[in-house]
């Protein structure tokens, strides 16, 4: 993940718990869902079409795509579009802050771990870096 493409407000990790907690089931599995996508693909992070292409595909499979949640699926990927995605980027900046004060670069999985956690009231996310001499 680079860090170097953050947003000067960042959010503090109490205020993303905070929110996260804040928002519905659907809604926290497709901010988990975007910031992996995310975290995988950084280079598209600032491509608007792609985002939003993968907000709607990653929001139908959060919902399990079917007729009787047609309307819900509507709802959160035209209504609360902005307010997930906001929340997504959000989530993504404050783990390549958080990777960045402890001094490394975290694998994926190590940044999936970190990210996983602003979903809990545990403690801070962090990670042990890899020895890259070995």
């Amino acid at each position: 993940m680079n860090s170097s493409n953050q947003p000067s407000s960042v959010p503090s990790p109490k205020a993303l718990r905070t929110q996260l907690m804040g928002l519905g089931e659907d809604e926290r599995k497709v901010i988990a869902g975007m910031v992996v996508l995310m975290m995988k693909e950084p280079e598209k992070v600032r491509d608007r079409e792609w985002i939003l292409e993968a907000y709607t595909h990653i929001s139908a499979q959060a919902l399990e795509m079917g007729d009787e949640r047609l309307e819900q699926l509507k709802e959160l990927v035209r209504q609360r579009r902005d307010l997930v995605l906001n929340a997504s980027f959000g989530l993504f900046f404050r783990v390549a802050q958080d990777a960045a004060e402890l001094g490394g670069t975290p694998t994926l999985a190590q940044a999936t771990v970190m990210a996983m956690a602003y979903f809990t009231d545990g403690p801070s996310p962090s990670f042990e870096p890899v020895d890259e001499r070995g």
